[in-house]
């Protein structure tokens, strides 16, 4: 099997370990020895009546980063902020409604703003050679094509269906963080690489 991911950069990465989600989403990874398509839906944010393609067919695996890899987030920019104080914006007590990544009023005013921006899809806003990489996963038929970002899914995935919706961008999974209190994640690349892992272990 092949793995594609799309960050800022294409590599290929095999973990050693496997990890799969138990039947909750608020309980804890275990170890084993198995999982199914349907144990590894519980990862995606939104509908999960779309079946997942059939593990016999599945011959790649692509993952695609949102921030500034798909989608040009915007950053902070340093005519407006010092220069140090642009690492605390990161920070989610940076502000009463959390950091740059945390807040989700910061993204939505993207461009010209929701109301603006989601009739024209977004236009301007995309990298668009990885969104034509992201088409053509999705309709290869032998790959697993995934959205993976490490917001939070209570105030992003709303907001991120439409953004991806608006380019027509129907990806087999779109995964967010779960909330700290749902799982106990150390950090992003912690999710990351369970999430990961649990994919591997099902295809």
């Amino acid at each position: 099997m092949t793995l594609n991911f799309v960050f800022t950069f294409r590599r290929t990465f095999f973990p050693p370990w496997t990890f799969v989600h138990s039947s909750s989403r608020s309980s804890c990874f275990r170890m084993a020895s198995s999982t199914t398509t349907d144990a590894l839906k519980r990862w995606c944010c939104g509908d999960q009546s779309a079946p997942l393609p059939d593990i016999e067919r599945v011959r790649e695996v692509h993952i695609y980063d949102f921030d500034n890899t798909l989608f040009k987030t915007p950053l902070p920019s340093p005519k407006l902020w010092f220069g140090p104080f642009i690492g605390k914006l990161a920070r989610p007590t940076c502000f009463v409604g959390g950091g740059w990544w945390h807040d989700p009023g910061i993204l939505a005013a993207t461009g010209g703003g929701v109301q603006v921006e989601e009739p024209r899809a977004w236009d301007g806003w995309w990298n668009e050679k990885v969104v034509e990489l992201a088409r053509l996963s999705i309709a290869q038929p032998d790959a697993l094509s995934i959205l993976l970002t490490g917001r939070g899914e209570t105030r992003f995935a709303d907001l991120i269906h439409r953004i991806i919706k608006s380019r027509g961008l129907n990806f087999d999974l779109t995964c967010l963080k779960p909330d700290p209190e749902n799982k106990p994640f150390k950090s992003t690349m912690d999710f990351k690489q369970n999430l990961i892992r649990a994919v591997l272990h099902t295809y």
